[in-house]
């Protein structure tokens, strides 16, 4: 099967897509590669937000200024200024490679602990790889940052950034729930353990 194939399938939360990338272990090298991709367009899509809001905001400053307090509107032009800097800070290369450290620390920590659920909790059998293809695979709809890259709206952009996220936590679940058959609460737990596993983790390297 193709990776257009594969990405379609993943999207479409196709019922045994992950059985079919697990069968072929060579897949774990595809889905890091997928994994690392994902987190490079992410961090750049996030990028363009940061941009997009300094623009969204200075243009719109002038508007309401007459009508706000000095105290607000200084704090308006405190947060572009913040913004502007970490708009800077998401266009240079040091903290790209950074956020791909952070990001592979993430998933390694994360995996390791729903190995860890999976096996003690839930009185599984996983396989560490068949556990890190799903995670990497699931990884896929944050592609679809590449749509922000090419988009000046501000409201879009976050809108991307929502459903994207969203999206992103259903395809790990219908991984997970396809392979080890787990009940709706044993998704929820697992997915619970991936977005707070992966903020501590990256936290730590802040």
């Amino acid at each position: 099967m193709n990776e257009k194939n594969i990405f379609i399938k993943i999207l479409k939360l196709d019922k045994n897509i992950y059985f079919e990338l697990i069968g072929n272990q060579t897949n774990i090298q595809k889905g890091i590669a997928i994994y690392l991709a994902t987190t490079i367009l992410s961090t750049l899509g996030v990028g363009k937000l940061f941009q997009s809001t300094v623009e969204f905001l200075n243009t719109n400053i002038s508007l309401v200024s007459q009508d706000l307090p000095s105290e607000e509107l200084s704090l308006i032009r405190q947060l572009i200024v913040e913004f502007e800097l970490l708009n800077s800070q998401y266009n240079d290369t040091g903290t790209l490679l950074t956020t791909l450290f952070n990001s592979i620390v993430s998933g390694v920590v994360v995996t390791g602990i729903m190995f860890f659920l999976l096996k003690y909790l839930f009185r599984k059998f996983p396989k560490y790889s068949d556990l890190i293809i799903v995670f990497c695979f699931s990884s896929v709809p944050s592609f679809l940052f590449g749509i922000s890259l090419f988009s000046s709206s501000f409201l879009v952009q976050i809108f991307l950034l929502l459903v994207i996220g969203v999206y992103g936590l259903a395809t790990l679940g219908s991984g997970l729930k396809q392979i080890y058959s787990l009940r709706g609460i044993e998704v929820l737990l697992l997915l619970v353990t991936v977005f707070f596993g992966s903020s501590i983790a990256s936290s730590l390297f802040v």
